[in-house]
Formats: C-alpha cells, sequence, structure tokens
C-alpha cells in the first residue's frame, strides 16, 4: 500500500488526521504539532498489537478538551512564579513568541507543550 502524503508538508508519511484550523487533514508527525490530533490513519501495515495500544491512547486524548479560557490560566501561573515571558520561554526550552501567542489566545498548544506547562505550572489545562 502507498503511503499518503502529508497535506501540510507534502512527505510520504501522513499517519494522522488532525483539527488544524477548522479543517481535519492527514498529516506527518512532525506538523501535527500545528493542530489537534483527532485520529491515527489505519492501513494494514500499521494495524498490529503494538499499534492498537496507540489508538486506544488517541482515543482517550479525543475525549478530552482544552479549557476554554486557557490563555488567562497560562498567563495568571506565568505571573505568579514572577517571570516574564521570555524568562519563562528560556525555563521550559520554548520560543518566547509561543509563550506571547499562547497567552494571547493567537494559538492552541499541542498536547506536548500542554504537559510542559501543566507540569511547570502547577495548572490543569484539560477537561474530560
Amino acid at each position: 500500500m502507498e503511503k499518503m502524503l502529508c497535506e501540510l508538508c507534502g512527505k510520504k508519511d501522513a499517519t494522522l488526521k488532525a483539527d488544524i484550523e477548522g479543517a481535519v487533514l492527514n498529516v506527518c508527525d512532525a506538523c501535527s504539532r500545528f493542530g489537534v490530533v483527532r485520529a491515527k490513519i489505519i492501513n494494514s501495515e500499521t494495524t498490529t498489537k503494538e499499534n492498537l495500544g496507540k489508538l486506544k491512547e488517541i482515543a482517550t486524548i479525543e475525549s478530552e478538551q482544552l479549557i476554554t479560557n486557557y490563555a488567562q490560566v497560562i498567563k495568571h501561573a506565568r505571573e505568579l512564579t514572577k517571570l516574564s515571558q521570555k524568562e519563562f520561554a528560556a525555563k521550559i526550552n520554548e520560543r518566547e513568541s509561543v509563550i506571547h501567542r499562547l497567552e494571547c489566545g493567537e494559538m492552541d498548544p499541542s498536547d506536548v507543550l500542554i504537559r510542559k506547562l501543566e507540569k511547570s505550572l502547577g495548572i490543569r489545562l484539560i477537561k474530560k
């Protein structure tokens, strides 16, 4: 079976369906960070016992949602640490522009970034 093309970058390894700015696209792992992963693309080559566990994990993630006021929660928690956006970005190994865009609500954080923010700020950004 021929591999699917990523609809963002064009690579031949689109393995995920992701909601990116309101559109559901077939994307590669690298491009999935630009949106919210909704499902793993299943074909005969990827359906193995080890992948079934990953599919269950994705299904669990789908039932969780980012809180609507995440931008305010992140900003308030960061301000309580008395760190500037620049200092906080350096602490969690992100760009200052990412922190700014998050706090302005211009960008939804990826699952990896959500976990980083929750751990470093002691907050919850996901609801069931």
